[in-house]
């Protein structure tokens, strides 16, 4: 599921993917991961995804092992403990960017059932840095979380009402993170805004850019007309319900940035069940 949605303020992206003068590059994977993966595993892909980023944002991190795999040598992260605390984490390259402030935040204390017998599950926390250049000076926030799953309908049309508590549990992790991002922008004024990860909603549907426009413009994500960088793919492939359907459920959204180019999605990736995304942000 990897929709990259470049939400530009009113910029384009240069052809040839080359910056302006002046211009901050930062280069960008996202990975939603698959908690059951090994340490090993999750290592080696990373090494795959460091050799050509400066930023790495991870989901379904959770543990201290798998944690550890973020810190690469020249390399630092961002991850608190706690299976909650701990569900996302970030790393960057130690050369490029330094750490002003990381938070980790609770998006809302409201709980669902995974499965009908299951016990309640929380949202995860949502992980954010606040980053500064070490050539410029020039910071951006990066937020990345893990939204609750099955929130989509069978047939993409709206909401699945069938699991009322995981929709409602999915909404307020939403307006709760959205506070936290406000939060962070009004107190630290970034020069960018990095809001990325897992949304479980297809992003080729128009209602789910409407819906999340209308919650996350007051931060500056203003610009969801989304034009598809990746038309005939997805960050998941889903096999649910008697269809094959490759949704874009992955997604980077930005603010006060320039523009974004050059996405494309990552195969063969063993540490996660969607295509990670990788694409190149420049900064004012």
């Amino acid at each position: 599921m990897a929709a990259v949605l470049g939400l530009l303020a009113g910029s384009t992206a240069l052809a040839d993917g080359s910056a302006r003068m002046g211009e901050v590059v930062l280069r960008h994977v996202h990975s939603s991961g698959k908690f059951n993966v090994s340490g090993s595993v999750l290592e080696r892909d990373l090494d795959r995804f460091m050799a050509g980023s400066d930023l790495v944002t991870m989901t379904e991190v959770n543990t201290r092992r798998r944690a550890a795999a973020l810190d690469e040598q020249g390399w630092r992260r961002f991850w608190q403990p706690g299976h909650v605390a701990g569900e996302c984490g970030l790393s960057w390259r130690t050369s490029k960017w330094d750490l002003v402030r990381g938070a980790s935040q609770r998006l809302t204390g409201r709980t669902f059932r995974a499965a009908h017998k299951d016990r309640r599950k929380s949202v995860g926390d949502a992980a954010t840095a606040l980053l500064r250049s070490v050539d410029s000076g020039r910071t951006v926030l990066v937020s990345v979380a893990h939204m609750p799953s099955n929130v989509e309908s069978p047939n993409g049309h709206g909401w699945n009402h069938q699991v009322p508590d995981r929709v409602r549990a999915y909404k307020a992790a939403i307006l709760g993170w959205r506070r936290h991002v406000r939060s962070m922008v009004a107190q630290h004024q970034p020069d960018a805004v990095m809001v990325t990860g897992d949304w479980n909603l297809d992003m080729k549907r128009s209602w789910v850019r409407h819906w999340l426009r209308s919650k996350w413009d007051d931060v500056g994500i203003k610009n969801l007309d989304w034009k598809a960088p990746f038309p005939h793919g997805g960050t998941l492939v889903d096999h649910r319900f008697g269809r094959t359907r490759k949704r874009l459920i992955d997604a980077t959204f930005l603010a006060r940035a320039s523009y974004a180019w050059d996405a494309h999605l990552m195969h063969d990736i063993a540490s996660s069940d969607h295509n990670p995304f990788q694409e190149t942000v420049a900064l004012p």
